[in-house]
């Protein structure tokens, strides 16, 4: 939602004010690509274009500076997305960091069998994942450390 909210040039029709968006983005095993989204899909059910709430088709230069935080083996949101979003924000001409944690799938979690709903997320890469973010806000001046 955080990252729709920064680069969706409409929603319903309705046109997003700049004052509306997000001055930065910490995202979180982010769903980024909606048009190739099997969930995405069922959940709207055809009543509307899928790719028309997706983040990735509207990447500009105006995308506020965003960390991204994926686990390499997410099967729910997948890294290849996170991966394609970072390339065409930093191609783009905006600040996007994307760390990409190996072994862990969606929100860091350890069980890779029943990642949608089983969370246990490896501490050692909470930890780190937590420590960037709030490097991240210092980095920006949102944060005093």
């Amino acid at each position: 939602m955080a990252a729709a909210a920064a680069v969706l040039p409409s929603v319903n029709g309705k046109e997003i004010a700049s004052n509306s968006r997000p001055n930065a983005l910490l995202l979180f095993s982010p769903a980024l690509n909606m048009a190739t989204d099997a969930y995405f899909k069922g959940l709207i059910a055809g009543r509307g274009d899928p790719a028309s709430y997706s983040p990735s088709e509207f990447i500009n230069q105006t995308l506020p500076p965003t960390l991204i935080i994926q686990g390499e083996e997410d099967t729910i949101v997948l890294t290849k997305d996170a991966i394609a979003f970072r390339d065409a924000a930093v191609k783009a001409g905006a600040k996007c960091i994307l760390k990409v944690y190996p072994r862990v799938g969606h929100l860091l979690t350890r069980n890779l069998k029943i990642q949608y709903k089983d969370f246990d997320a490896d501490p050692k890469d909470e930890a780190d994942a937590h420590q960037r973010e709030d490097d991240f806000l210092t980095s920006l001046g949102y944060l005093n450390q």
